[in-house]
């Protein structure tokens, strides 16, 4: 058990990373808008970002039912990030995506 802790503790590092990495290589082709799927089912949506080490912190278009207009989460708690976005896919690739692996 003790084993699938450790490997479960580095898929979760290397996921953080990989968040990250997308935030901090955002094309400025692409809008700083989506919404953030957090790991306990919270959607956040965002209208632009500010990166830094281990933290995202992401701003609204409005104030979401608590008044707030910014959130500050760690990239290891995003699940998933939805984009609006019709930008070619080719664009995406300065986050790191590629045609084939």
């Amino acid at each position: 058990m003790q084993t699938s802790n450790v490997v479960a503790g580095m898929e979760s590092v290397q996921t953080t990373e990989h968040w990250q990495s997308i935030f901090e290589n955002w094309p400025d082709v692409i809008p700083r808008r989506g919404i953030i799927v957090s790991k306990y089912g919270e959607t956040i949506p965002f209208a632009n970002f500010l990166i830094s080490e281990g933290l995202l912190l992401v701003e609204r278009d409005g104030p979401d039912a608590s008044g707030t207009r910014r959130a500050i989460l760690g990239y290891d708690s995003i699940s998933m990030v939805k984009l609006a976005s019709n930008a070619e896919l080719s664009q995406f690739m300065s986050m790191g995506f590629q045609t084939t692996i």
